[in-house]
């Protein structure tokens, strides 16, 4: 066999094998935590699709929408959105009912969530804000991250926000003793690109904060087909994992070679501590 075919073969076999590394080690760490829904400080609210950045589609180190950048869930990247994009969209999931409060505000309206968000660049700083719903009895909080990236290919980026800059949105689940106490949850995060000789990289984003994030989080993802990425996470409470399916209308560069916007479409599936299922929509431009 020739030397170069021998060279890419093991190059692959490295790739795989770190990615496989990555999530495998992601899924122990979970493993071993346990993952109650509610109750007192288990921000059963904010354990779904975030409303932050990322969360339900994909971004690259700058903050523009990707096809193969970080993703993530219900945990925060260190990147955020800029570039005057917007993204919208909702999340649902298929609790047993066991696991959530017995209430007309849980039966009634269910556990879907809904956001908007904008994102506005200064330079190599971008700025995020989201208005996030919680339920579909319209009860919603506010989100604040802001970024930094070198512009650099391979460089970290660096994000810090707030997510429920007043607080009232629940820590403990409806009706539950507890629910009154802040939700505002102030974190710091780092994505990190694993480049490859070839092929797109793995990217892992981890961080720590107050409250709903002061347990730690981390996150994997990486384009395993063009429009296909797989993500987990541990969410500081569980572990989370699934598919995302993307679609842009161009490749979202221009004549010149400059990113440029395009109609992003987004379609999350995934599980919730690897047994309840979740699904999400998300549309941008």
């Amino acid at each position: 066999m020739p030397p170069l075919a021998v060279y890419t073969m093991q190059m692959s076999f490295c790739k795989i094998t770190a990615v496989g590394v990555a999530f495998a080690s992601l899924l122990g760490l979970a493993n071993a935590q346990k993952n109650p829904f509610v109750g007192a400080n288990e921000f059963p609210q904010f354990r779904q699709i975030s409303g932050l950045s990322g969360g339900g589609y994909g971004l690259d180190l700058d903050g523009w929408g990707s096809l193969e950048g970080a993703t993530a869930f219900s945990t925060p990247l260190g990147i955020s959105l800029g570039h005057d994009q917007f993204r919208l969209g909702g999340n649902d999931t298929a609790f047993s009912i066991n696991h959530l409060p017995n209430t007309v505000s849980d039966s009634h309206y269910g556990t879907g969530k809904a956001f908007i968000t904008y994102g506005h660049s200064f330079g190599q700083l971008n700025a995020t804000y989201s208005y996030f719903v919680k339920s579909g009895a319209g009860d919603a909080v506010t989100n604040l991250q802001l970024s930094y990236s070198s512009g650099k290919a391979n460089e970290p980026s660096l994000s810090v926000g707030v997510q429920d800059i007043v607080g009232n949105g629940g820590s403990a689940g409806q009706g539950v003793t507890g629910d009154s106490e802040t939700s505002r949850s102030i974190f710091g995060a780092v994505t990190v690109p694993v480049a490859f000789t070839s092929g797109p990289p793995l990217y892992l984003s981890g961080g720590i904060g107050s409250r709903r994030f002061d347990k730690g989080f981390v996150s994997a993802s990486y384009r395993v087909l063009y429009p296909v990425r797989l993500w987990t996470e541990f969410d500081g409470f569980g572990f989370n994992e699934g598919l995302l399916f993307a679609y842009r209308s161009s490749n979202g560069v221009n004549e010149e070679g400059n990113k440029q916007h395009a109609f992003e479409a987004d379609l999350l599936l995934g599980f919730i501590r690897g047994r309840y299922p979740t699904v999400g929509l998300t549309i941008g431009y």
